[in-house]
């Protein structure tokens, strides 16, 4: 008997209609993959934003074209959002915060300047969807 299969929404290889996660990319199928009314491809995940030894914690939305942190409003101090192009993203990396927790989610600009997060869960995730989506836009883009 023939099992239906479906696309991963995240690499478009062909899986099992019942699965879970994809066996290739690895991605959770669980959660939606768009939320319509903010455009975005990966929603509300909660992230600290890293400055020196302070954090500020916030929500990290991934679109096709940008990264963007949303700092929660804490004590009445606001923090801008952040947008963080994703063509002008060098490398993403995976660090420890005080060289003890291995959370952290580097990125490293075309102008020098990074971006650091500590990821409590679903890093390894974050890092693939994203490497997924800038492989999409360079391929459209070599179109």
């Amino acid at each position: 008997m023939e099992q239906e299969t479906k696309t991963c929404p995240y690499c478009a290889e062909t899986i099992l209609k019942a699965a879970i996660k994809c066996k290739f990319c690895a991605s959770d199928l669980t959660t939606p993959l768009i939320k319509e009314e903010k455009g975005a491809l990966w929603l509300d995940h909660n992230v600290t934003l890293q400055k020196g030894l302070l954090g500020v914690q916030g929500k990290l939305d991934i679109t096709s074209n940008e990264i963007i942190f949303t700092p929660q409003n804490l004590l009445g101090k606001l923090e801008e959002k952040i947008l963080i192009p994703l063509k002008d993203i060098r490398s993403i990396k995976k660090e420890k915060m005080l060289f003890v927790v291995n959370n952290l989610l580097v990125f490293k600009m075309n102008s020098g300047i990074e971006y650091k997060f500590a990821v409590l869960q679903n890093r390894d995730e974050i890092i693939l969807k994203i490497q997924k989506i800038k492989e999409m836009n360079t391929a459209s883009n070599n179109m």
